[in-house]
């Protein structure tokens, strides 16, 4: 474990909690869950709303005995000593999509694409998949690395967290609703690792020869396909990834393992007959035309504004809270924080009553940025615009990109009944040929719902 100068009790949580969990571990070791600064219960409650919103945005297979097999799959796995132990209700439902998927979230809700069933050449593949997944619930990676996001902010940053930038990540605070493509997801080598050497045992224990887990994910590294990206990047190689499972089956008891595919290929034949599946894209937030092609509103009580119709939208509208990203715009850091590195957050900052002038609100937003961003630098660059015919000022800044590299941040503040209007734009450096249009449009169609506010 990396040392930890420091003797407050806090101190010692977080080292624990960001040390590298995976670099003094042999093969048939205990593997422990992660420190979560949730409860199991709270793990229970996330999964729940999040797998209420996959079933509000992703279509589910309606054939009975379909979902019947995944979950006759998923449970016999579930149903292992490794697995019950956690006391985790896990459940498995197929969505119609042809993209090679599968992902747990929190709490035990597990959904797999039908895309992953025409991948997989096995139900023995099929189950180390599964067990992958699940393994990655009863390690309790994703509130894992929801606690250490917010294990690094002091009692202010935690104040200061609804009007931030660098940590929309701690989506449990934000309020940004559940980022499936961001926090649940993006697994770190380390989580690799340890989902693999879990399910390997799971497997094992289930009667499936525990290497098929594996041999799977090199397969898909070797052939691609649709969809295929999308998930090794939330599934990084830790490396040696069929040696490390062969030599933790090493460790488990002698057992005979099955090999009947009989109704993996009569589902896999049912598959072919499914309705073409819908595009695999999420569901926008009230959402309807805009006025330029390649772009679609977003409307709240407050506002609106136009944002490129490949970006999503992540927040509750009514809460006047909302991040705009690309698929790619979220990524986890090197410390394991959610970190946004391209796309925008549109919100207000409350301001003192005494000091609500557009200049002096804007000093006052500025600073608490740089408060919770301390990398965050102004480069010299700000000007008097209007944004719906209102007075606006546009700050630009620079930091360092999660992605490598500096980025751009521009600011623009509005101030309104509400409070400060405020849209922060983010964007690599490398990326501003392509992004710039993107900042220019949302600015420029970005429309108030009330009259300005009347300053004196």
């Amino acid at each position: 474990m990396q040392s930890c100068p420091l003797k407050t009790a806090l101190a010692l949580i977080l080292c624990s909690a960001t040390a590298a969990p995976g670099l003094t571990r042999k093969p048939g070791d205990p593997i422990k869950p992660r420190f979560s600064l949730y409860s199991k219960q709270q793990d229970i409650d996330i999964g729940k709303q999040a797998a209420a919103m996959v079933g509000q945005r992703y279509q589910q297979v309606a054939n009975r005995d379909m979902q019947a097999y995944i979950a006759k799959v998923g449970q016999h796995l579930a149903k292992t000593p490794s697995v019950t132990r956690s006391g985790f209700p896990f459940s498995f439902t197929l969505l119609n999509y042809k993209e090679v998927n599968a992902f747990a979230l929190p709490g035990g809700p597990s959904f797999v694409f039908t895309g992953l069933l025409k991948a997989s050449d096995s139900e023995a593949e099929l189950a180390g998949v599964l067990a992958h997944e699940i393994s990655h619930v009863v390690l309790r990676h994703g509130t894992n690395r929801m606690s250490k996001a917010n294990l690094i902010k002091g009692p202010a940053e935690v104040i200061a967290l609804l009007n931030s930038l660098t940590l929309i990540g701690s989506l449990a605070n934000v309020g940004l609703g559940l980022a499936l493509d961001g926090v649940f997801l993006k697994n770190s080598r380390d989580d690799e690792s340890e989902a693999d050497a879990l399910g390997a045992r799971i497997m094992s224990e289930a009667g499936y020869d525990p290497v098929a887990l594996a041999r799977f994910f090199e397969k898909l590294e070797a052939r691609g396909g649709p969809g295929v990206p999308e998930f090794l990047s939330d599934h990084p190689n830790p490396g040696n990834r069929v040696e490390a499972v062969q030599a933790e089956a090493r460790t488990f008891p002698p057992r005979t393992y099955s090999s009947d595919n009989v109704e993996f290929e009569h589902i896999r034949v049912m598959i072919a007959k499914l309705p073409p599946p819908p595009d695999f894209r999420a569901s926008d937030i009230r959402v309807g035309a805009a006025n330029v092609a390649g772009y679609k509103r977003l409307s709240t009580p407050q506002f609106s504004v136009d944002y490129p119709e490949t970006w999503l939208v992540h927040g509750d509208p009514e809460s006047n809270l909302l991040a705009i990203v690309p698929r790619d715009g979220v990524t986890i850091g090197e410390s394991g924080q959610l970190a946004l590195g391209m796309g925008a957050v549109v919100t207000y900052f409350f301001t003192d009553p005494d000091r609500s002038s557009l200049t002096v609100a804007t000093g006052d937003l500025i600073q608490q940025l740089r408060r919770i961003d301390p990398g965050l630098h102004d480069s010299g660059t700000q000007k008097n615009v209007e944004v719906d015919h209102q007075p606006a000022v546009v700050t630009q800044f620079t930091s360092d990109s999660p992605f490598g590299g500096s980025e751009t941040d521009l600011l623009v503040t509005v101030m309104r009944p509400e409070g400060l209007f405020y849209l922060i734009f983010i964007s690599p450096e490398q990326k501003w040929d392509e992004t710039g249009l993107a900042y220019k449009q949302m600015t420029q169609s970005i429309r108030f719902a009330q009259p300005p506010k009347v300053q004196p």
